[in-house]
């Protein structure tokens, strides 16, 4: 099971140093369909709205587009292949780095493919990349998405401790973009029905379980809300033309607390961007790409 950081689990529970024979182990790949019904579903699970015509209707002036973040969803397509490889550790979702290599279409059909490309030691805990690509029908790559999840108390064992990543950070001056959104009490379980089963996310009992007081909201959908955002602020609304997009989980977003989106503008094609409540940052270090 896999959780936004923030959370813990079954305290005191003893986990195995990282398993490097898990680098290169590959996912069965899986063909994904999907056509307006699920685009339009993903859009309202991000925060989309019914205005929002060229989100969620499929005869919207100038047809019916596709989020990038949608991958995800593709990436859930793949089940739960590595479950069983490490169901002996306690993972929280650590980042993601997204890069669109030609815009989502639809109807579409994807071939998803995943493997965990590699392992890095962070000390206190293991960091594991898996690689993510989506091809189209006609074998051209349409996506490659890096998940990362922390093994908590997994590390330590003197590996590799792995590249370091750019220490992105917003600058000391006001943003040329910030935007505010209540996230509502039912849109976890809303982006649930995106194909994710995971209770931590809809069942109280067991969210309490794993530390938290309430079911908490999904990481890719909070990554989903600034994703729509800063398509539809920065871009006049177009997804076609965000080429990559990369952040790190910092804290757990509940429903119901209202998120704002921050960005600063690094060159005309480029932002840096965060994503905080009133609590603090829940998405940092994030960098966005524009065509």
């Amino acid at each position: 099971m896999t959780t936004p950081a923030g959370g813990s689990s079954e305290p005191g529970r003893q986990v195995p140093k990282a398993d490097l024979a898990l680098i290169g182990r590959k996912a069965e790949p899986v063909s994904f369909e999907y056509g307006p019904r699920e685009v339009a579903l993903y859009a309202l699970s991000v925060g989309a709205e019914s205005g929002d015509l060229a989100l969620v209707w499929e005869k919207a002036p100038g047809g019916l587009r596709v989020l990038p973040s949608f991958c995800f969803v593709a990436m859930n397509a793949l089940g739960d292949q590595f479950t069983d490889l490490v169901e002996d550790y306690h993972r929280v979702a650590a980042g993601e780095r997204l890069v669109l290599h030609r815009p989502l279409q639809v109807p579409g059909r994807l071939l998803v493919s995943a493997e965990i490309a590699d392992i890095f030691d962070k000390g206190s805990f293991a960091l594991m990349v898996t690689h993510v690509q989506g091809h189209d029908e006609e074998g051209r790559l349409v996506f490659d998405l890096n998940s990362s999840s922390a093994m908590l108390g997994s590390g330590g064992y003197g590996g590799a401790s792995g590249p370091r990543s750019p220490g992105r950070r917003p600058p000391d001056r006001a943003p040329e973009l910030r935007v505010s959104c209540p996230i509502p009490e039912n849109q976890a379980a809303l982006y649930q029905l995106n194909g994710v089963d995971d209770p931590v996310h809809i069942d109280p009992a067991f969210a309490r379980s794993r530390g938290f007081d309430r079911p908490i909201l999904h990481g890719p959908c909070t990554l989903g809300y600034a994703t729509r955002i800063l398509v539809q602020d920065l871009c006049n609304g177009e997804p076609s033309r965000l080429s990559e997009i990369e952040t790190r989980y910092a804290a757990t977003i509940y429903p119901g607390d209202t998120l704002t989106v921050e960005a600063w503008a690094e060159s005309e094609k480029s932002y840096l961007f965060q994503v905080s409540t009133d609590s603090g940052s829940v998405l940092s270090h994030g960098h966005v790409v524009f065509a």
